[in-house]
């Protein structure tokens, strides 16, 4: 059982364009971290939100302000991201940690910008889970490859979710915190018991995920996940 789960999520912007040719498979640059740390109950025990001065980007795109309200001049006194790293890594601590972000991009990310900056990618955030992914197959959804968005996925749990506040790091974190929750503590089952009798009562048959999940824990489907860790795992 792990002691903690924390969930993260980053806000990125795009490298300059004078920059690209620099580092052509470094799309996007970290500009923010948020992050919740819960107890096996789910309950939250702390919190983590940086922002982090970008290396490649001169300025953040007008879109990414935009869409995030962070600013170029916002970042200009941020810590840069080997710095920020460390201060989380050291934050997460050495208890048996499992990571949580909705989607692999947050992951795939981090394991890019760790490469291309000399950072060592660290060793307690290698047990990352894509919340996304499982998300479908957790709650019974008949297409369990489907990419549920966040405020979707909120929205059908019943977890308030306001659209003027999303798209910063600490606010898309505490969302699918709250999702995590709704699932450790088993109240998801309620839901998927419902969506069952709606389907029973059409007579239309059931996935046997529907039945596996709803009778079991997600430490079971993790389990199995475990048998499936991205590649960080195999990082040194």
């Amino acid at each position: 059982m792990y002691v903690h789960h924390v969930v993260l999520d980053f806000e990125m912007t795009p490298v300059s364009r004078e920059n690209k040719g620099a580092v052509q498979d470094l799309c996007e640059e970290i500009i923010e971290v948020g992050a919740l740390k819960l107890n096996h109950e789910g309950k939250v025990e702390s919190r983590f939100c940086c922002l982090i001065k970008p290396q490649y980007s001169r300025e953040v795109s007008a879109a990414v302000t935009k869409l995030t309200g962070i600013s170029t001049k916002d970042l200009a006194e941020a810590e840069t991201f080997d710095v920020v790293t460390e201060r989380f890594s050291e934050w997460i601590g050495t208890e048996r940690t499992r990571i949580y972000s909705w989607s692999d991009s947050d992951f795939l990310q981090m394991t890019r910008e760790c490469d291309y900056k000399g950072v060592k990618f660290p060793g307690n955030m290698k047990k990352w889970t894509d919340l996304q992914a499982i998300y479908p197959r957790i709650m019974g959804h008949s297409n369990r490859r489907s990419r549920v968005a966040l405020h979707a996925a909120a929205g059908e749990c019943g977890i308030e979710f306001d659209s003027k506040k999303a798209h910063r790091a600490l606010y898309d974190a505490e969302k699918t915190a709250e999702l995590l929750r709704y699932i450790l503590t088993g109240e998801y089952r309620d839901h998927v018991r419902k969506m069952r009798d709606i389907v029973c009562s059409e007579v239309v048959p059931m996935t046997s995920s529907m039945d596996a999940v709803s009778g079991g824990k997600l430490s079971q489907l993790l389990k199995q996940l475990q048998r499936q860790q991205p590649a960080a795992e195999n990082r040194s």
